[in-house]
């Protein structure tokens, strides 16, 4: 077999472990397919990749949904994660950071979602819940979506899901580029936009950038105080092409400041900033293709990211002279590597195996102040201070294999396997009530799914796959004390999260009426959460088990020949936590949420083709939800907004493009579950853009 054909035959990817002699010699050559997306393929499907191979996204067990940024112009939105929440099963938490949030999947929050930037982690080893999106969508080609687990592809943090953002790379024309500007009225933002790329002798490039200016947020009550931003995006690429090959270098650079507003439980004040929240990446590759007769492909990736985080807190509980004053500066490195074999081996399989490793250096300043409120101190020993430094280091490594075999016609199936062996140490701290240690772990996941196609228009899919999680060095060694007037202590014998995920799925797509079902099934063991130890600390500690199910829907049939489509996108979840001290469904989240919608194309009469328009009137909606913990009980009402988006293309060879969405018509006052912050009032997103 011709490795280029068969890589076109069998567009497959994902990771997988356990050595590859060993998988060969048993014949468990198989695995999960990793997304990316993008294209417009065969029956109007989205062309999505695994591991970097392309595949048709119909084909892969795995439930995965793809924004373009097509779609993300003609629906401009705040930030990101607005472009990603009405999928089903996912949503967004803001955790007090109105220009921020993360992305929650299937009940999962950030800590459990690994974020990917052209396939480099993010991550976050002295964070309560994961980490942000830190990109700007401007910069973005497109966003792919793995809900449950990917630990055989990407190993952990991906427990609960995978979000892979892949940014623009080089121009097809000897010199073009496009410019944006788009406004945000819920806090009068303004996001200047500006890329030039071009491709010629071999060599393509992209250089672009973004600056964002927003002022306080207002809800449908008014002005939310002291919930403004800034942010600036840089973003540089450069690749070299030959017959047989490639490699290209890129950085990109991220910067946020960030007001947080003032927060009171129970009469305490707890008073946050975040002045800055910068990343920095520089990533190079090569690529050989048709190495061999067997060998479609090798590619290694290494990449060196900087996340910088400045972040204070003031905390004045009820009643009391003394208030606490805290200032962390956590400075992280990571240096990482990929190496990616990808082998047409004949007898309908496709094999991708590889080694993936990365280190996490975390450096944290501490600063602690205690003293009397009102005015200076008056009473001996105030004010009390103390600065603490923690240094900390995880490793990992990961050996991954994977095998399609489309065994019949009809019949494709996929196994992976992953081993993952991690290190954590904390090398070095100045804090008296904590000592150098160290962990480590090594877990094997894998997978097996299965797709058949031997109905017309029909996929139909079965799909299990394991997780695993290892803790982060502040889980471990650290513990924090942001975002409460109560310290959350470290746990040095922390167990690593594992799970089983069980999902069926069934996609049909005729031209004009498309669905896509999955019903999935989650058992979490020795899940990682915190508990209170007496009336003022916490700890963080392992539950016995953390139980999902749920149910997401996506259909929609175009109407013909008004060209109006109707659809829908919807999700019902359940959760249960079974530990020794509390057992509940209320765990916070909706039991359902959804979009409703129509959406249409068309022309104005008067100038026919010249001025296409679109436009998309759909409902948002969320059931309440209730969470309980062992100390309290929070009810957060339903919800449901009215929106509308509307846009045109003005021009064929250089258009420009006008796109406009008006939310929350009826000016709801609301706030989304787990959120701190209320979701805007009324108000208009709108974007013009040119490419030239």
């Amino acid at each position: 077999m011709n490795p280029v054909s068969g890589c076109r035959e069998y567009r497959c990817s994902s990771r997988a472990i356990r050595t590859l002699a060993a998988l060969l010699a048993a014949k468990m050559l198989l695995a999960v397919p990793v997304v990316a997306a993008g294209e417009t393929g065969e029956r109007g499907t989205v062309v999505v990749t695994a591991t970097r191979t392309e595949r048709m996204q119909e084909e892969v067990p795995l439930s995965i949904d793809v924004v373009t940024s097509e779609e993300m112009r003609r629906q401009p939105a705040r930030t990101l994660a607005d472009h990603l929440k009405d999928i089903p099963g996912v949503s967004v938490s803001d955790g007090s950071i109105g220009g921020l949030a993360r992305v929650n999947i299937r009940g999962e929050g950030g800590a459990r979602v690994l974020v990917l930037v052209d396939g480099v982690r993010i991550s976050e080893q002295k964070s309560m819940d994961g980490a942000q999106l830190l990109v700007d969508p401007a910069a973005i080609e497109r966003v792919e979506i793995v809900k449950g687990p990917g630990s055989v592809l990407y190993g952990s943090e991906a427990i609960g899901g995978v979000v892979n953002i892949i940014t623009k790379k080089g121009g097809e024309k000897t010199l073009e580029g496009s410019a944006f500007l788009t406004y945000d009225g819920s806090n009068n933002g303004l996001t200047p936009y500006l890329a030039l790329a071009g491709r010629q002798n071999g060599f393509s490039w992209r250089l672009s950038g973004s600056y964002t200016d927003a002022d306080d947020r207002r809800d449908a009550s008014g002005r939310i105080d002291r919930s403004s931003y800034r942010r600036r995006n840089l973003n540089t690429y450069l690749d070299y092409s030959w017959s047989g090959g490639r490699a290209g270098v890129q950085y990109e650079h991220f910067w946020t400041d960030t007001e947080i507003p003032l927060a009171v439980s129970n009469g305490t004040e707890v008073d946050l900033d975040l002045p800055r929240w910068q990343r920095d990446k520089v990533s190079v590759f090569t690529e050989l293709t048709d190495v061999t007769e067997n060998l479609a492909r090798l590619r290694a990736d290494l990449y060196w990211q900087n996340v910088y985080k400045s972040f204070t807190n003031d905390i004045r509980p009820a009643g009391a002279p003394i208030y606490s004053f805290l200032h962390t500066r956590n400075d992280q490195d990571s240096y990482g590597a990929v190496i990616q074999s990808e082998w047409a081996l004949g007898l309908r399989h496709y094999l991708v195996a590889g080694v993936d490793l990365y280190r996490d250096d975390l450096r944290a300043d501490e600063f602690r102040e205690r003293r009397l409120s009102p005015g200076p101190p008056f009473l001996p020993g105030f004010p009390q201070t103390s600065n603490y430094l923690y240094e900390g280091t995880q490793d990992m490594l990961a050996l991954f294999v994977q095998d399609e075999w489309q065994f019949h016609p009809h019949w494709t199936l996929t196994m992976g396997l992953r081993q993952t062996w991690v290190e954590s140490s904390l090398d070095r701290t100045t804090n008296p009530a904590l000592e150098r240690r160290r962990q480590s772990d090594n877990h094997p996941v894998g997978s097996l799914g299965l797709v058949y196609g031997g109905l017309e228009n029909w996929r139909l899919r079965a799909l299990y796959s394991s997780g695993y999680r290892f803790p982060t060095l502040q889980s471990l060694f650290i513990g924090t004390v942001h975002g409460s007037a109560n310290p959350t202590l470290p746990n040095p014998g922390l167990d690593p999260e594992t799970s089983h995920n069980f999902e069926l799925g069934a996609r049909y797509h005729d031209g004009r009426l498309s669905l896509d079902l999955a019903l999935f099934y989650n058992l979490a063991d020795d899940y990682i959460t915190t508990t209170a130890i007496d009336a003022a600390t916490r700890q963080y500690t392992n539950i016995d088990e953390a139980r999902t199910a749920g149910v997401e829907l996506q259909l929609s049939r175009t109407l013909e020949p008004w060209n109006l489509t109707p659809y829908c996108a919807m999700a019902y979840l359940y959760r249960e936590f079974d530990g020794a001290m509390l057992k509940t469904s209320r765990t916070g989240h909706p039991r359902w949420t959804g979009r409703l919608g129509l959406r249409g194309e068309g022309h104005l009469p008067q100038v026919a083709a010249a001025l296409p328009l679109h436009g998309d009137l759909f409902l948002r909606w969320a059931s309440s939800a209730r969470e309980k913990t062992a100390t309290a009980s929070i009810d957060d009402p339903g919800w449901m907004t009215l929106n509308l988006g509307l846009g045109t293309r003005i021009g064929r060879q250089r258009p420009v493009h006008v796109n406009l969405n008006l939310n929350n018509l009826l000016d709801k006052r609301f706030r989304e579950a787990r959120n701190s912050i209320n979701d805007p009032g009324r108000h208009l997103v709108v974007s013009v853009g040119w490419d030239f």
